[in-house]
């Protein structure tokens, strides 16, 4: 984290996973996986596996940023297995969870970064 507590951390679940959002959205990459960690820790197994998705494929995009394609690259294929209910956690989440998948499963490295469409 940022210190011993971050700004976000007296947020609401919604208010974090927004600024999340906002984060991966403008390429903080680093920051919304910081933001969704947070979520990620008060939550139960099932939630956690998505909020442990979201994770990775904010840090794939790190990853390719710094160069480390390969690592970038397993971190999506991990993502995507942790991945079972793409329509619950679409509409809990209120964004288009099997557009983003769809995006990075046929992303090539270097073109332009996947966006959360939120609905």
């Amino acid at each position: 984290m940022f210190g011993k507590e971050a700004l976000w951390d007296s947020y609401t679940e919604e208010q974090r996973w927004n600024i999340g959002v906002d984060f991966f959205n403008n390429h903080y990459f680093w920051e919304a996986h910081e933001v969704w960690e947070g979520l990620w820790k008060e939550k139960n197994a099932a939630e956690k596996d998505f909020l442990q998705a979201m994770i990775l494929l904010s840090a794939s995009l790190l990853q390719e940023h710094l160069g480390r394609i390969s690592i970038s690259k397993k971190s999506v294929v991990r993502a995507i297995s942790l991945i079972s209910t793409p329509q619950y956690w679409s509409e809990k989440y209120q964004f288009d969870l099997s557009k983003l998948l769809n995006d990075f499963s046929f992303r090539q490295a270097g073109h332009p970064f996947p966006k959360i469409v939120v609905l």
